[in-house]
C-alpha cells in the first residue's frame, strides 16, 4: 500500500477524531442543561463547555492522545481518553474551587456532565472502530505485519494484531535468528525465518510493517535492519523489548 496514502488516511482519522470529541464535550453538556428541569442553557455553561474543550485538546496534545491507533487497542484508547479527561475534570474543579465559582453551576449537571463524556467518547470511537474494520477488511486495505524479535514484547504486538481486526493488519509471524529458548517459544506459530528472509519479503513487496522487538543489546542488528529497510516501502516502528 502507498505509504503517502497511508498517512493521509491516518491523518484524516486524527482530524476527524479531534472534531468529533470536541464536539461532543460541547453537545454533552448542552443536551444535560436542556434536561435538566432546574438548569438552562446560557452563556455561563457556553464558556464552561468552552473551556472544557481548550483544556481537553490541550492535554490530549502533550500526551499524545490522538496518535496512530494501529496496535493500539480498544481499551488502551478508551484508557488514555479517561486519563486526559480526568486531568481536564481536575484542572476545572482546582480552578472553580480557588476562583469560588463552584456555586455558579449546578453541581447535578457538572456533575453528570464529567461522567457521561468519557462514556460518550468510548461509545463512538468503539463505532468508529466497527466501521473501519469493515472498511479494512477488504484485502486493498489489509497491510502485511511482520514482528522482528520473538519475545515476551512480540508476542503481545502479535496478539493484539490478531485480537483487533479492524486495524486492518495481517500478522505474517516472527523472524528471528536467535536460538530458541524458554522466553522464545510461548507463541503460537513458528518462527517464518531469519532477518535475511524479512529483508528479502521486505523488498519483494510482501511485508508492509515490521515492529522491532528486539532487546537493547541487539542496537547493532536493529541499526543494521532498519538502515536495510530503508530502501523499501515497508514502515518500521521500534517496540524495543
Amino acid at each position: 500500500m502507498d505509504n503517502s496514502f497511508q498517512n493521509t488516511q491516518q491523518t484524516t482519522i486524527k482530524h476527524i477524531s479531534q472534531v468529533v470529541d470536541v464536539t461532543l464535550v460541547f453537545v454533552t453538556l448542552f443536551v444535560i442543561t436542556s434536561i435538566y428541569p432546574d438548569a438552562n442553557w446560557s452563556s455561563k455553561y457556553a464558556l464552561l463547555g468552552l473551556i472544557g474543550i481548550i483544556l481537553f485538546l490541550f492535554i490530549s496534545d502533550i500526551t499524545a492522545m490522538y496518535q496512530s491507533w494501529h496496535g493500539v487497542s480498544y481499551q488502551s484508547e478508551c484508557t488514555r481518553v479517561l486519563i486526559v479527561w480526568a486531568l481536564v475534570v481536575m484542572i476545572m474543579l482546582v480552578v472553580a474551587y480557588a476562583t469560588k465559582t463552584t456555586a455558579t453551576y449546578s453541581r447535578v449537571v457538572v456533575g453528570f456532565w464529567f461522567m457521561l463524556v468519557p462514556a460518550v467518547f468510548c461509545f463512538w470511537r468503539g463505532i468508529l472502530r466497527l466501521v473501519l474494520r469493515k472498511y479494512r477488511s477488504k484485502e486493498q486495505f489489509t497491510r502485511n505485519v511482520a514482528v522482528l524479535g520473538a519475545n515476551e514484547n512480540g508476542i503481545q504486538i502479535s496478539a493484539t494484531i490478531q485480537n483487533s481486526p479492524w486495524l486492518g493488519l495481517k500478522f505474517m509471524g516472527f523472524f528471528d535468528d536467535r536460538e530458541q529458548v524458554e522466553d522464545r517459544v510461548k507463541w503460537t506459530g513458528d518462527i517464518k525465518g531469519s532477518i535475511s528472509n524479512l529483508i528479502s519479503e521486505a523488498y519483494a513487496g510482501n511485508i508492509d510493517i515490521v515492529y522491532i522487538s528486539l532487546p537493547l543489546t541487539a542496537q547493532p542488528r536493529i541499526v543494521n535492519v532498519i538502515e536495510k529497510l530503508a530502501d523499501t516501502t515497508t514502515s518500521v516502528y521500534l517496540e524495543i523489548g
